[in-house]
């Protein structure tokens, strides 16, 4: 029962839409997938502050002094590529590397 039980909570949070995207921890840092046809995924480092966005066209910024908040906001977005755009580049605490 309790098999049966996980597998339906699984389905149904899958289909919700709740592992949409994945977070996985590699030392330090945390490398964040998105499913956007504009950005595929993003790197963070809290110990230094530093996030790389490695986008579909295989172009990679590196950003400088980036708040875990603001990574938060990023990877939890409907639309990361527009609050890339509106916010984290408009933002000015946030330095280009």
């Amino acid at each position: 029962m309790y098999i049966f039980s996980s597998l339906l909570a699984t389905y149904t949070a899958q289909s919700v839409g709740y592992f949409s995207a994945k977070i996985r921890k590699r030392g330090d840092s945390m490398v964040y997938y998105f499913n956007d046809a504009n950005v595929d995924k993003a790197f963070y480092n809290p110990a230094t502050l530093e996030m790389d966005v490695h986008f579909a066209s295989g172009a990679v910024i590196k950003l400088l002094y980036v708040l875990y908040d603001v990574f938060e906001n990023f990877s939890h977005s409907d639309n990361p590529f527009d609050f890339f755009n509106q916010v984290i580049l408009n933002d000015p605490t946030i330095g280009r590397g």
